[in-house]
């Protein structure tokens, strides 16, 4: 896949953390191409570093707005206000929505473990 994004990590609703996967949410610089909507392995750079990343692309279910967040694998910090590069390498899934906490974070278990698989970690 090989698409290229680069954003800027904002402040989100902290969805991310309450299921004990927090994720960095992006604003893309302009004109960047965003990803279909789905679940991505991708490859993200921070700080001359590369850190295997889960990414979502999709809209958020309650405010209907496009969003663009992703999960570093093995990263702990705060990196609001960072910029972010991102490899997008393979599609791992739709989106889906899903109805409790426990579904929803043995989605992202299984996410992070397709993730990893797909980076040949």
């Amino acid at each position: 896949m090989g698409l290229k994004l680069v954003g800027t990590v904002v402040q989100g609703r902290g969805e991310g953390r309450t299921t004990g996967y927090p994720t960095a949410n992006l604003v893309l610089v302009p004109g960047v191409e965003r990803p279909a909507p789905g679940i991505y392995a991708c490859w993200v750079f921070y700080q001359r570093q590369r850190f295997p990343g889960a990414l979502v692309s999709g809209v958020h279910w309650e405010e209907k707005q496009p969003r663009i967040e992703v999960h570093l694998i093995g990263y702990v910090g705060d990196l609001y206000g960072q910029v972010l590069e991102l490899e997008v390498m393979v599609r791992i899934r739709d989106t889906m929505e899903l109805v409790d906490l426990t579904s929803l974070q043995q989605r992202i278990a299984d996410d992070i473990v397709a993730v990893r698989t797909a980076l040949g970690l």
